[in-house]
């Protein structure tokens, strides 16, 4: 277990502890081809509650047979696709391999992610008060709500909890394009369907250019991480649907950066930043402490909102740093509905 020596072991396991994982929660399985690494399992919870302080654990032993039960299946159908979906207990998984993408056919191990079906709305995710009523209007408003954060820290749940809402309140249409879908949210919400839709990345532009004739009043985009993706979310906020999308940043500001770097095309001479002022409604930041989510959430909404839009266009985005910081002073002084 060389390089595994600050990893914890999950506490021991009760006498009926549970031996399938379709019987517990977590957010990634690491299952790695070197045998002296063990199968690691991250956000673990058991009975409901977090196992450990960490984000990561050794996965217990009770559940040791299904997880190789579960890897011999992955091992079945792995051919050579980055990522793909495994069916194992009644739960879909996202298989995402660990190897370089020039030597795929020698994976060093596999990060499997439930794809569960449970439906959650933004007042199930612990979020604080202020922001779940926030984030609901943010679904009327239209544009682009970014959620951004570290790897596996709920961006994904947040982003389903937003349409699932924006559907169930407000009506209409919602639409999903993820690669592939992460939550099983398809189906009818009280007022309007959700249609998920399976989207390679390559493919993201086509299925856009698709579903234009498709009348949604909400998307969802599962992660920006390329020119295509960030360009043409972009386009669809600023064509009066509301959009919620997910990119990988440290911070607000951060991930509004990481939007602005995406889409710049490298025949643009202006850039990206006067769609994106126009396009952007928030940027909730996240991060999950024993599973709760610790949130900043940047508005565009308030009376400092024209001013922040211009800072975007003129590309000075670290002077948004000063716009968060005084939300974020407001909603400490209990004076949240001042900072939109």
């Amino acid at each position: 277990m060389s390089g595994f020596a600050d990893v914890p072991i999950a506490p021991p396991p009760p006498m009926n502890a549970p031996q399938r994982l379709v019987d517990v929660g977590f957010a990634d399985l690491y299952l790695s081809s070197d045998p002296d690494i063990p199968v690691l399992v991250s956000h673990l919870r058991l009975d409901g509650q977090p196992a450990s302080e960490g984000p990561l654990v050794v996965l217990p032993p009770t559940l040791a047979t299904d997880a190789a039960r579960l890897g011999a299946k992955v091992a079945a159908m792995a051919g050579t696709d980055a990522e793909f979906s495994v069916e194992h207990d009644g739960i879909a998984y996202r298989c995402a391999r660990i190897a370089s993408p020039a030597t795929r056919e020698d994976a060093a191990g596999w990060v499997l992610r439930q794809i569960r079906n449970d439906r959650r709305t933004l007042a199930d995710l612990g979020m604080p008060d202020w922001l779940v009523g926030e984030l609901h209007r943010a679904g009327l408003r239209g544009g682009l709500l970014l959620v951004t954060g570290p790897f596996a820290s709920g961006k994904t749940t947040t982003a389903a909890a937003c349409l699932t809402d924006w559907v169930a309140r407000h009506g209409g249409v919602g639409v999903t394009f993820e690669d592939p879908p992460e939550r099983r949210i398809a189906g009818f919400h009280g007022r309007g369907p959700i249609y998920q839709i399976a989207v390679p990345q390559n493919g993201f532009a086509d299925a856009v250019r698709a579903s234009r004739r498709w009348a949604y009043r909400f998307a969802l985009i599962g992660e920006i991480r390329s020119h295509e993706t960030a360009a043409e979310t972009i386009q669809l906020a600023l064509s009066g649907a509301t959009i919620v999308a997910t990119i990988h940043g440290a911070g607000p500001v951060e991930g509004l950066m990481a939007l602005a770097k995406f889409a710049a095309a490298p025949d643009e001479p202006r850039g990206p930043d006067d769609r994106i002022a126009a396009a952007i409604s928030g940027v909730l930041h996240q991060t999950l402490a024993r599973d709760r989510p610790e949130v900043r959430y940047l508005s565009f909404a308030g009376r400092n909102a024209p001013a922040m839009r211009t800072k975007i266009i003129n590309g000075q985005f670290h002077l948004l740093a000063d716009d968060l910081e005084y939300q974020t002073r407001l909603r400490g002084l209990g004076r949240a509905n001042e900072s939109f």
